[in-house]
């Protein structure tokens, strides 16, 4: 019944409405095409910006790598200073007592003086005297494993931001000379050759600093792009025969007498 129904109003259709059924058929099916392309354009968008996210990740990731490594410089940094005032702290302290010893020695001679008729008095003072002259030798033997920068100069507690801020003037001496003389360096800073020897030593333990003693009593910074420069050049030129080539390709990568005419002018 329904499919003669659905005969007899196909049969009574005329043109003009096969025209409108068309009509509406073409416009159904640009809508679909239009709806697929918005679909299209903005899985597109999407894609693009999940490429332009994935590509920004490395960066961000070396930036907070650039910032991990500077903090754990300075964490080093602030660990050497403390370490540094302990150990002078401990010094003064040791001083203090010995110059308390030393008085306590000086009443004790005044003691022997004035009570010297009473053997047994004086055999326990000199007991005490011995006693007192072992502890001043075992301090001397214990200061000599100290080092103690400034030594003989009765200093106060400095502040910790002072003494950081000493220290990267240190560094930041050598790194901007490039090229310094030991003698120089010590005596910008008040101190002995070995003292800065060793401070230069102990910073390259640290990684805050890299270079090379001379046997002309220099000490050349050297960083970690010339370190990879001069080992592609060594690379590169493979076995090396003469001494002054080996001196000329260091002076190519770290181009020392480019610091040495800087310092110069300076």
């Amino acid at each position: 019944m329904d499919e003669k129904l659905v005969v007899t109003i196909l049969k009574s259709l005329e043109l003009e409405d096969w025209s409108n059924i068309l009509f509406v058929i073409v416009v159904f099916i640009f809508i679909v095409y239009i709806l697929l392309r918005w679909l299209q354009n903005n899985q597109s968008r999407l894609d693009k910006i999940q490429k332009v996210m994935v590509s920004s990740q490395p960066l961000t990731t070396s930036n907070s790598l650039v910032f991990d490594k500077a903090k754990a410089k300075e964490i080093r940094l602030k660990d050497m200073i403390i370490k540094q005032r302990i150990n002078a702290k401990r010094a003064r302290e040791s001083r203090r007592e010995l110059l308390k010893n030393k008085e306590m020695l000086r009443n004790i001679k005044e003691e022997l003086y004035k009570k010297k008729k009473d053997e047994k008095l004086v055999e326990e003072l000199k007991q005490r005297e011995i006693l007192l002259r072992n502890r001043q030798q075992e301090y001397e033997k214990w200061k000599k494993r100290i080092v103690i920068e400034n030594s003989g100069q009765d200093t106060e507690d400095e502040d910790l931001n002072s003494e950081l801020l000493s220290l990267s003037n240190f560094i930041n001496l050598i790194k901007t000379k490039k090229v310094i003389q030991l003698d120089d360096l010590s005596s910008n800073f008040n101190i002995n050759i070995d003292d800065t020897i060793n401070r230069i030593q102990e910073l390259e333990k640290q990684n805050l600093l890299d270079g090379i003693f001379t046997d002309s009593g220099k000490y050349i910074y050297i960083t970690e792009t010339e370190w990879q420069d001069l080992t592609k050049a060594l690379e590169s030129k493979g076995i090396i025969e003469k001494s002054s080539s080996l001196v000329s390709i260091c002076n190519e990568v770290i181009n020392i007498d480019k610091y040495t005419t800087q310092n110069m002018d300076k």
